[in-house]
């Protein structure tokens, strides 16, 4: 059989331009194959987490949150910048992570220091040192100060001693802007507590609400608080009556005759009390809210022109010098008269009343923020405010 050279020579080489085609295509893979495993850039994960990977690790920012330490202060432009970040050992080896591993830089390439957090908020576990097995991944919050219209770049960098296994930073980008800074929102719930519970204001109508208020619905659903405020408001009217027949020791007033003093009292706290509300402390899990009230003491009503009044009332009334009657007629007199003393009587801060304010404590379980009520003396603070919408009285 005779052999077709022409066609041997096809099947035994390429032309030049064949050649030129498939090598092309071989170097193109190899950079897609190489660009792949040594990727720096960031990508979004399956669950929208911005990663991005080395050879031997992948780091994610699982979320992010504003923080106040205790003690510390920060401008309307500035914040604490809490970053939950995730770091996955992607070799079979050892791979020793801390903190330290991570920095921050901004715009000019300035590092930004980490800030030294100490809370006992479950809920905010800081990235610590620890050996992390390989394939294993660890969780832990890093906190940066921050100014919120800056750009920052999040650089990991692998602990090695060898320069030969030495790798390039990973690298993510950090826009301050996109993160929540829920002191307002926080300020807001506490505020609504007051309102409701303290001072018996009726929880604003959604019904009419603007578009724009319709837009801030899911936000008011996440900081909407887990208490029963219409229970604990019932609650807190009937400690104030309790609290307020204590305050007579010649006449027993009724029921329906203290209600008429709560609520006068209510009513008048209503137009006139002043609270401002500032962050003590913020934490992803534990918030404490300053609370400041202003409100109308009862030592501050007139109480005087009252007793004056009754004594001109009756003279003469009591022929036989009985001394319990006459306190007892005198303390029923200043009950039915006090209603129409509150209006005209000033709001102020409590004389005990220290520093910015009471401390109000919040917790935040299944999603869903708690303001703590509990009527214990390790919630002082909470005890001291409800007493200043008391006008004083406590137990």
């Amino acid at each position: 059989m005779k052999l077709n050279r022409k066609r041997l020579s096809d099947s035994k080489g390429l032309s030049k331009m064949k050649k030129k085609m498939l090598l092309g295509t071989i170097t193109l893979a190899s950079v897609i194959l190489i660009a792949g495993c040594g990727n720096n850039g960031n990508e979004k994960t399956a669950d929208g987490q911005t990663t991005a990977k080395s050879k031997s690790a992948a780091v994610s920012i699982k979320s992010g949150s504003y923080i106040l330490p205790g003690e510390k202060t920060a401008s309307e432009n500035e914040g604490y910048l809490a970053l939950e970040v995730s770091i996955k050992n992607n070799t079979k080896d050892t791979l020793d992570i801390s903190s330290n591993d991570i920095a921050l830089y901004d715009e000019d390439d300035n590092k930004i220091s980490e800030e030294s957090i100490y809370t006992d908020d479950s809920a905010f576990k800081k990235m610590s040192y620890e050996k992390l097995s390989g394939g294993k991944t660890a969780n832990g919050y890093i906190v940066f100060k921050v100014e919120k219209d800056k750009k920052y770049e999040l650089h990991y960098s692998k602990l090695t001693f060898d320069e030969k296994k030495k790798e390039k930073d990973i690298e993510l980008k950090i826009d301050p802007k996109k993160y929540q800074d829920p002191t307002e929102d926080l300020k807001k719930m506490t505020e609504t507590y007051v309102n409701q519970v303290f001072l018996g204001k009726a929880a604003e109508a959604t019904e009419d609400s603007s578009s724009e208020d319709k837009q801030d619905s899911k936000k008011a659903e996440v900081y909407a608080l887990s208490n029963n405020l219409e229970a604990e408001h019932t609650d807190f009217k009937q400690k104030f009556a309790d609290n307020l027949k204590k305050d007579f020791d010649y006449y027993e007033p009724s029921a329906g005759e203290v209600g008429k003093v709560v609520d006068a009292y209510k009513a008048a706290n209503q137009k006139k009390a002043k609270v401002t509300y500032q962050i003590a402390e913020m934490f992803p899990g534990k918030v404490t809210v300053y609370v400041k009230p202003e409100t109308i003491n009862f030592d501050d009503v007139d109480t005087d022109s009252i007793s004056e009044k009754f004594v001109s009332e009756n003279k003469g009334k009591y022929e036989i010098i009985d001394y319990d009657k006459i306190y007892q007629d005198a303390e029923k007199f200043i009950l039915q008269q006090l209603p129409a003393k509150f209006d005209q009587a000033p709001v102020s801060t409590p004389e005990y009343m220290k520093g910015e304010g009471y401390k109000v404590k919040l917790t935040k379980e299944n999603g869903k923020w708690t303001l703590d009520s509990s009527d214990t003396s390790s919630n002082y603070g909470y005890n001291e405010l409800k007493a200043s919408f008391m006008g004083g009285l406590n137990d």
